[in-house]
């Protein structure tokens, strides 16, 4: 894959180019910021689908924490129900975004061995991940803190739909675990702003993840996120801001 496709698909960062001047990246990053990369990962999602054609599935079920039954694999994500047949093709009652297509489908091409360490970290202490981490941050917390700041209670409503678990013991006033995938867990930390203190918001990952899923899905992983959140709260909420949709 060439440097500029992996740009536009946020797992290479600007800095990782020596030949770009501070004056051109400077240039470039808003140019980048206003794509669409959606429809430019649908040749990937094509190719997963045609990778999965030639799994074993059944096989696969118990490693993935999954079920398999009548040539579907029944994955739990975010606490709700999603298929992926034989064929590769994904089925649920949830909308089924582009980012969700990459996550289930890279998940399953991992294949699935082991179990979680119960250790969490952040993305960027994770192997290799450092010159990556800006845009897990600004494509996954960022945008998820605003959504937590602008609709609080709709926010932890929806941690709690999407199979949330509350725990305590961290420096935080919301901690949540949830499952996206049965083996990739995600804690979510929030703190509420404060007086002069601004809100916090940090998403800490097991240290086993890139066991189940590739370190670019992570990111994948946390944008289907909150594209369902957005997607959930600009149908039933009114004033949605047009700053928090285009996040």
């Amino acid at each position: 894959m060439s440097y500029a496709s992996a740009l536009i698909r946020q797992e290479k960062a600007l800095e990782d180019c020596p030949h770009l001047s501070k004056e051109a990246r400077q240039e470039l990053a808003p140019l980048l910021e206003a794509s669409a990369p959606e429809e430019g990962f649908r040749e990937m999602i094509n190719a997963l689908k045609a990778e999965v054609r030639g799994f074993d599935l059944s096989a696969m079920a118990q490693g993935l924490g999954a079920e398999y039954s009548e040539g579907r694999l029944h994955i739990k994500c975010l606490g709700k129900d999603f298929i992926i047949r034989d064929n590769g093709n994904l089925e649920s009652i949830c909308h089924v975004n582009v980012w969700v297509e990459l996550m289930l489908l890279n998940y399953c091409r991992m294949q699935g061995r082991g179990s979680t360490s119960g250790r969490w970290v952040s993305y960027g202490d994770l192997p290799s991940a450092s010159p990556t981490a800006p845009y897990f941050e600004k494509r996954f917390e960022e945008p998820l803190r605003a959504i937590a700041d602008s609709h609080q209670e709709v926010f932890l409503d929806l941690m709690e739909v999407f199979g949330g678990q509350q725990v305590e013991g961290f420096d935080a006033d919301h901690a949540f675990i949830i499952h996206p995938l049965p083996k990739v867990p995600f804690l979510v930390l929030y703190t509420e702003a404060e007086d002069d203190f601004p809100s916090s918001l940090r998403v800490l990952l097991d240290s086993s993840v890139t066991t189940y899923i590739p370190k670019e899905a992570i990111t994948y992983t946390g944008r289907g996120i909150v594209e369902m959140f957005k997607r959930i709260i600009s149908k039933h909420q009114d004033g949605v801001s047009q700053k928090l949709m285009s996040m």
